[in-house]
């Protein structure tokens, strides 16, 4: 038999919420607290600020069925409102001020931009195959791209063509 999954809500002194949902309901709480729990996250931020909140079981059940209960009691309680709660997201779905914020969380972060630039140096100077550049002009053409893409794009060609990376 699969194990149970539950739904619940953290209910703050401001009066907001945020609904989750886990298959270990203490582990979660743990999680949601401890250090290694991302610090831009909106639910950290605000067990910092008020304290951690009785967990509140709302519904057990399987996996996909409480997933479904989960995006539609965001919804019923707005909870992805910045007004009422601290989701970020209905059902795993980002709403774009979220994004924004997320995004602009991350530009700040100097270990991020540093791991990027690790990572984006690991590919470097590796050369695709025939195979896998026909792929990916595959998946490319028909796009449509900003002005803003196609200079940048054009900027990054005469950069290679300057380093003799072409011909």
């Amino acid at each position: 038999m699969a194990k149970p999954y539950y739904l619940y809500s953290l209910t703050f002194p401001n009066r907001k919420r945020y609904i989750g949902y886990t298959m270990r309901p203490r582990g979660r709480m743990q999680s949601h607290k401890s250090p290694g729990c991302n610090p831009t996250s909106l639910v950290r931020r605000a067990i910092s600020k008020f304290g951690l909140p009785k967990m509140q079981v709302l519904c057990v059940g399987r996996r996909k069925y409480i997933a479904t209960l989960e995006a539609k009691a965001i919804e019923a309680f707005k909870t992805y409102l910045p007004k009422y709660g601290y989701n970020g997201m209905i059902g795993g779905v980002h709403t774009q001020a979220t994004r924004a914020n997320i995004k602009a969380a991350l530009a700040k972060s100097k270990a991020f931009v540093a791991v990027r630039q690790r990572i984006g140096g690991w590919n470097k100077g590796i050369p695709h195959s025939a195979e896998h550049r026909a792929k990916i002009g595959a998946y490319h053409r028909g796009k449509p791209k900003s002005a803003e893409q196609r200079a940048k794009m054009s900027a990054a060609r005469k950069k290679a063509w300057a380093k003799g990376k072409y011909g």
